[in-house]
């Protein structure tokens, strides 16, 4: 999906400059689908060169009688201790992937694998989200995005319901760090919440169709802010404040 945000957004960084930033992990993690999990850095891993290079040559969508490079000095599998983990997203297509630094072991220990193997059950962070499949109307440059009851409650900023009609602005922060600013208000008959001034942008940015997927994710930062220092009790205070963002894919 090319194309940054405009208008209603801050304008996209180039390719470079988005690939040195760092995506937010919640957010890649709820876009990789549940059946992903990354071990952790430390870890060992069963790395099979040979499955890595026919799973390479078919993203690549080489034709299926093109030759798979094969590796037969190579151990059909290599014990591997796992240095680093660096998450990215295709700037065209904001399809999520990984990519690791590993460094083959000539010896391991069969507790220390096991002691990786637990880690990496106990590694995906737990992340409230939604997801919903675009409908013809969603989008449509002449409406808006309709959210669930249930996930905008769960998600969103609560709405002042004493305004008429409830609304509020949010902004939200894609894989790439762009911010998209959409108007949210509760409206109609029957009454539903909706994503109005903004939306347009934001589907024709990036390139949306009717069976499309758009996923939302409440993400909070905590800031911490020095007030003083007591010289008595030799104590420095600090508050702490939470910033919010909705992010999106």
């Amino acid at each position: 999906m090319k194309g940054g945000p405009v208008n209603g957004a801050v304008t996209a960084a180039s390719p470079l400059e988005a690939e040195r930033r760092t995506i937010n992990q919640e957010l890649w993690h709820a876009c990789a689908g549940p059946l992903v999990t990354l071990p952790p850095v430390g870890s060992l891993v069963v790395y099979f060169p040979q499955g890595h290079s026919e799973q390479v040559a078919a993203s690549m969508q080489k034709n299926v009688d093109a030759q798979i490079p094969s590796y037969p000095n190579l151990p059909s599998k290599l014990i591997c201790l796992l240095h680093n983990v660096t998450l990215h997203a295709d700037a065209e297509t904001d399809e999520v992937y990984a990519q690791m630094t590993l460094q083959p072991v000539n010896s391991y220990d069969e507790k220390a694998l096991l002691a990786s193997d637990l880690a990496l059950k106990s590694n995906k962070p737990q992340t409230e989200f939604f997801c919903k499949t675009l409908t013809a109307s969603d989008t449509s440059t002449h409406g808006g995005f309709s959210v669930p009851r249930r996930a905008a409650e769960k998600i969103f900023p609560p709405l002042d319901f004493s305004m008429q009609p409830p609304a509020q602005e949010l902004q939200a922060r894609d894989l790439h760090d762009n911010v998209w600013t959409f108007r949210h208000i509760y409206r109609g008959q029957p009454k539903r919440h909706l994503l109005t001034t903004g939306w347009s942008l934001f589907v024709s940015g990036k390139r949306l169709f009717a069976g499309d997927s758009v996923l939302f994710i409440r993400y909070l930062i905590v800031l911490r802010a020095f007030i003083g220092k007591d010289d008595y009790l030799n104590t420095t205070h600090f508050i702490y404040l939470y910033h919010e963002f909705i992010m999106i894919l």
